[in-house]
């Protein structure tokens, strides 16, 4: 049956019928103010969890003992977490920078093999020069020529040139005189004092010969006494065998 109205004039009662289920009061809406407000509050509590976490992924990384894979995983992690604290304008930042040093690095690992394979083309353009004028100087060991004259050759336009320097018998003074490694190595040869011992035309009967002192005819030595200090010490480090050394 049917429920009627208690009185016309007062608050009415629920109409339903039997076996039917009374309607159920919708949830309340929230306003936008308070859904803003309750965003917040979430986010909030979100942002202190990471920090949290961020916390302890650092202190990991610093204090604990890791290997390498334990601490590039560690990394990430880490880099996870604070991307998750980075409002949308920090994280573009922050993805720009890293693009940026990566272009860098990318730049500058290219200028550098670039600066080494220069400098092996160098070092190659300029030994084999050394090299070359040794044996057509007829040198008894042509690695102790280049020993000698290497600190003194840099390349000029592309060409080898040795900064020799010139001793004037008589004064004992000495000049630089800039010239090509053929040239550098007949002055050597014209230096017996100090190089004649290198070269097969030095070493003659009684001078420079195997009775001569630190002469070998089957290698040459130089003559300790008038080798300048710094390529002493060069030969001393590389060829030994040039001062009797080994």
């Amino acid at each position: 049956m049917a429920r009627s109205f208690v009185n016309l004039y007062m608050a009415p009662e629920l109409v339903c019928y039997d076996g039917e289920i009374p309607p159920i009061d919708p949830p309340k809406m929230l306003t936008q103010a308070e859904f803003d407000k309750a965003l917040a509050a979430d986010k909030r509590a979100h942002q202190a969890q990471y920090q949290r976490l961020e916390q302890q992924l650092q202190s990991t990384l610093e204090n604990a003992k890791l290997t390498g894979e334990e601490r590039t995983k560690l990394e990430e992690s880490l880099e996870g977490v604070r991307k998750q604290l980075r409002t949308k304008e920090e994280q573009a930042k922050v993805e720009k920078k890293k693009l940026e040093e990566d272009f860098t690095g990318k730049i500058s690992a290219a200028e550098q093999r670039a600066v080494t394979a220069e400098k092996k083309w160098q070092d190659s353009t300029i030994e084999q020069a050394l090299r070359d004028a040794a044996s057509a100087g007829d040198a008894f060991n042509a690695d102790i020529v280049v020993t000698v004259l290497r600190s003194q050759t840099k390349l000029v336009d592309d060409k080898p040139m040795v900064d020799f320097i010139s001793v004037d018998p008589e004064t004992g003074e000495s000049t630089v005189l800039q010239m090509a490694p053929r040239e550098a190595v007949k002055k050597m040869k014209e230096d017996a004092p100090r190089y004649g011992n290198l070269f097969k035309s030095g070493v003659v009967g009684g001078i420079g010969g195997s009775g001569g002192a630190g002469a070998l005819p089957n290698g040459g030595r130089v003559n300790i006494k008038d080798v300048p200090m710094d390529q002493y010490m060069k030969l001393r480090k590389e060829n030994p065998a040039a001062l009797g050394l080994a």
